[in-house]
């Protein structure tokens, strides 16, 4: 079944969700979507028909990143956090052996939005909009480093004159046996 979204989408909608366990994202229209491994995670980043999406799967753990303008989705293994407000937000949580930092940022469209990191790896989408207007578009970038992987989201609202900027952090849990 898919989640029927609002013809025009708005900033104001957007939540951020950290998930764990199985979370299947296919109601949410899966439009691009590029797979990397990073250490023992394959990681995968999608453009959904309603904002964005980082999955982090291993042998041991699955842990889901959305940013989107859809209802919470539904996790079996549960939900760990979620944020209905995102202007200069800050969320840091550990998810299995994963600590995510994740900063979100509101910007005019007027003065644009400086992405951070370079755009070699990279995945972008421009929605369908008004003739003559600016177009809805979502980007993301990513940087892989070797002990933790950096993911930069744009998310635009011409209706609205703003847009959503992410910056999530992930870096692997070191633990040491006793």
């Amino acid at each position: 079944m898919l989640i029927r979204l609002p013809e025009t989408q708005s900033l104001s909608e957007l939540s951020y969700q950290l998930a764990s366990g199985e979370l299947d994202l296919t109601p949410l229209i899966i439009l691009a979507s590029r797979q990397f491994q990073w250490n023992e995670y394959l990681v995968t980043v999608r453009i959904l028909g309603a904002s964005s999406a980082i999955s982090f799967n291993s042998a041991d753990e699955q842990t889901h990143e959305v940013i989107s303008c859809a209802p919470t989705l539904h996790s079996p293994a549960g939900t760990i956090e979620t944020r209905k407000e995102l202007d200069d937000a800050k969320m840091t949580t550990v998810a299995g052996a994963l600590k995510i930092e994740c900063h979100t940022l509101k910007f005019s469209l007027l003065e644009g939005c400086q992405m951070k990191l370079p755009d070699r790896n990279s995945l972008s989408f421009v929605f369908p909009g008004e003739p003559g207007k600016s177009f809805p578009q979502t980007r993301i970038l990513w940087q892989i480093e070797s002990d933790r992987l950096r993911v930069e989201t744009s998310h635009t609202y011409p209706n609205e004159g703003v847009g959503l900027h992410s910056l999530t952090e992930v870096s692997r849990i070191q633990t040491t046996l006793s």
